[in-house]
């Protein structure tokens, strides 16, 4: 399941950022050090879509 989609079916509200349309986007995950995407964050801390059960 997509990241987007696995928010969506449970009701938690997301934004998503284009970050090869976003130049704010794309130094955000810089300053995250997150190096590959999808990724989810809040506040300082992120994981990797592919880490989907982190989420919950």
């Amino acid at each position: 399941m997509r990241l987007k989609e696995f928010l969506s079916v449970r009701g938690i509200e997301f934004q998503s950022i284009n970050i090869l349309q976003d130049p704010a986007g794309r130094a955000e995950l810089q300053r995250l050090g997150a190096r590959s995407i999808p990724v989810l964050s809040r506040g300082d801390e992120f994981v990797f879509a592919q880490n989907i059960a982190q989420v919950v």
